[in-house]
Formats: C-alpha cells, structure tokens, sequence
C-alpha cells in the first residue's frame, strides 16, 4: 500500500488537467487518463480498506468495554 499512498488527490487533478490539455491523439490521452482513474480507485479503494479495518476494531473494543461495565455493574 505504500505507492498508493503517494499520490494525493491534487496530484491526480493535476494529471488530469496535464493529459486532457495536451496533443497527444485522442487515444493516448484516453489511455493515460484510464491509467490515472485506476491508480485513483486504487489509492480510494486502499483507504477504504483502511477505515474498515480501523472500523472493525474500535466496534471490537466497544464491545469488549461493554463487557467489562456489565462485569462491574454485577459486582
């Protein structure tokens, strides 16, 4: 995940305002600006990932601290 990481959202704006105003054909500018979209759901799709990982975690220590309160009410 570490190239995903390498580029930020400006950097693709910038890419993308580079390839459509250039004058290369029609279909060089077509190719590069697919390879951009894919390296951008690529980078998206890696944070998701991420969040749901992190999601995943913090609803495991909600559970667990609610757990402990119900062991502590009983005492």
């Amino acid at each position: 995940m570490g190239s995903e990481k390498d580029i930020t959202k400006g950097e693709f704006r910038a890419s993308y305002v580079s390839h459509t105003n250039s004058d290369a054909s029609h279909n060089d500018t077509e190719s590069d600006l697919h390879t951009d979209l894919v390296v951008e759901y690529q980078v998206l799709f890696g944070k998701f990932a991420e969040l749901s990982q992190e999601n995943l975690q913090l609803i495991k220590d909600k559970a667990m601290l609610k757990a402990q309160v119900n062991i502590l009410e009983m005492e």
